[in-house]
Parts: structure tokens; C-alpha cells; sequence
């Protein structure tokens, strides 16, 4: 009896293991069939220089697969880009390929490498399918003997660089400068249009009173009509800047209306004697004078009206 009890383990024990490896090859077969396939397109690789690796994978159409993007670490090589192609489906499966521009820095004789494709399973976690690893050869243009042997060769002369138009640090400045504008003339609008008008109206003053000053010089060394007219002339066309009114058109009797006062009158008709009679009497620089102090007695009232507004 303790006999055949040795037997029959033995012969379970050696069953376990048959069946044990029947499962594994099962596996590995399974496995192998949906494995993906990698290959360097170039035989030779340069330090710094893009290579291309080709990346396939065969798989049952149902299944829902990614391919590694820029956050997988492709050691010893760096991602530059990748491209994808459409995916090729028949009754059965899918194939999806891509191809990775990878550059090195690394200078081992030989650099290999191998990528993984996940599946996504339906409760939301994923199965790594890794490819077979591929190699390629780095090429030295120099070696470390020719290194030895090698000079530098020193070059100062100044290299002009070709000038560049900042757009967007000139599009930020334009457009903050802007912003700015805005602001201040929100909070400050009404106060610049003042001061502009108040500086306008003082230039056109300043220019006026040497303009007639002017006019009033040559009427004393010429005393002719003509001087008298255009003196006439500049005043109301001042007086019309001051007081928005068409001065420049109108009569004696017609600015006295407008501006009731008594000794304004009398200058006035004591200039359109010295226009229309020829009549230039001793009087008339007095009379021009009061006309130029009138005129700076309206500009102060005016500049005032627009402070207070």
C-alpha cells in the first residue's frame, strides 16, 4: 500500500508539472502573438542627430490601445516628434503603427531600446505589451586619438547678426500703453480737455497781443488807413476766437450791442473816422489800447468760465 501511494504522487507531481508547462507555452504563445514590433529605419547614429524607429502592433479589434507619448522616458534617447498612421482593420484585428523621431546624446557604442503599448481594460486601468528590443550602432566622426592631436583654431572676428522686430514685446507695450490711456482719460478726461482748450486759447492770445502790438507800431511811423484796418480786423477776429461769436462780421453798432459798454463805443467810432473820413486824430493809439486791454479783460473772463465748467 505505501507503495503505490509513492507512485500515485509521483505521478500527480510529474502530471503538475506538464500541465504547468502546457499553460506557461500557452501563455508565451499568447502573448507573442499580440506583441509589437520595433526596428531602427537607420543602421548608424549620430550624436544629436534625429533617427526614426518604426513601432507597430497587431492586435484583436475590440481592444482599445495607446501608444506612448512625450511623458514616457525613452532613455537613452530623447522624443523631437512623433507620427501616427490610420488604422489598418479587417474581420479580426486592428493594426496600429507609428513612427518616433529620436535624437541621442549619449555615446555608447551600442543604444537599444524597447516600447510599450497599453491596453485599456473596461474598469479603467491598462496591460503594458511590451515590443522586442532593438539596437543601433553610434558612429564617432572623432575619436579620442584624433582629439589628442587636434588644435583650436581661434576666430575674434565680430559677426553681425541681422536685426529683428520684437512683435510681440512691442504688441505688449502698444496694447499695456493703451490700457493706460484708457484709465487716465476715464478719470481724467474732462481735466485734459480744459487744460488743452486753456493752452490753445493762451497761444491764441499771446500771438494776438504781439500781432496788434505789431499793428499798432506801424500806425505810428506810417499812420496809414490800410494798417488801421487790418489792426481793426485782428481785434475782432480775436475777440471772436474769445467769445464765440461772429465779431469778424459784425458792425460798430452791431459789437456795442453785444458788448454795452460806453468807452468801447467811443473807441470804436473813433477808429471807423480814421477808416471811413481819413481822419487819423491824436487819440487813436489811445483807442487801440483800450481795444488790447478789452481783449485781455475778455480772454481772463473766458479762461475763467472754462475753469469753473
Amino acid at each position: 500500500m505505501r507503495l503505490i501511494c509513492r507512485r500515485e504522487r509521483k505521478i500527480y507531481f510529474w502530471l503538475s508539472v506538464v500541465l504547468w508547462s502546457v499553460c506557461c507555452n500557452a501563455f508565451a504563445q499568447k502573448d507573442s502573438l499580440f506583441r509589437p514590433k520595433l526596428k531602427f529605419l537607420e543602421d548608424t547614429l549620430l550624436l544629436g542627430k534625429v533617427t526614426p524607429v518604426a513601432l507597430s502592433f497587431r492586435y484583436p479589434k475590440d481592444w482599445q490601445v495607446l501608444f506612448t507619448d512625450t511623458s514616457y522616458n525613452y532613455f537613452p534617447f530623447e522624443l523631437d516628434k512623433k507620427i501616427f498612421f490610420s488604422t489598418q482593420t479587417d474581420s479580426l484585428y486592428s493594426r496600429d503603427s507609428a513612427i518616433y523621431m529620436l535624437r541621442s546624446f549619449e555615446i555608447d557604442k551600442v543604444q537599444k531600446l524597447r516600447l510599450p503599448i497599453y491596453k485599456i481594460k473596461n474598469q479603467g486601468d491598462s496591460i503594458a505589451f511590451f515590443s522586442n528590443t532593438d539596437s543601433i550602432f553610434f558612429k564617432e566622426l572623432i575619436t579620442s586619438k584624433q582629439l589628442d592631436t587636434l588644435t583650436l583654431k581661434a576666430d575674434t572676428q565680430i559677426v553681425a547678426l541681422e536685426e529683428r522686430f520684437n512683435f510681440p514685446l512691442w504688441i505688449f507695450v502698444g496694447v499695456t500703453a493703451l490700457f493706460v490711456l484708457a484709465i487716465v482719460w476715464l478719470f481724467f478726461g474732462d481735466w485734459i480737455k480744459k487744460q488743452i482748450i486753456l493752452l490753445n486759447l493762451k497761444r491764441k492770445h499771446i500771438r494776438f497781443e504781439e500781432n496788434f502790438s505789431k499793428e499798432m507800431s506801424k500806425i505810428k511811423t506810417r499812420k496809414r488807413i490800410k494798417d488801421i484796418e487790418l489792426a481793426l480786423l485782428l481785434w475782432k477776429k480775436h475777440l471772436e476766437e474769445i467769445e464765440e461769436k461772429p465779431f469778424s462780421s459784425y458792425t460798430t453798432r452791431e459789437i456795442v450791442e453785444v458788448l454795452p459798454i460806453e468807452s468801447l463805443a467811443d473807441s470804436l467810432q473813433n477808429i471807423d473816422k480814421a477808416i471811413y473820413g481819413t481822419i487819423i486824430e491824436e487819440g487813436l493809439d489811445r483807442d487801440l489800447n483800450y481795444l488790447k486791454t478789452l481783449a485781455h479783460r475778455r480772454y481772463l473772463r473766458r479762461k475763467k468760465l472754462i475753469r469753473e465748467n
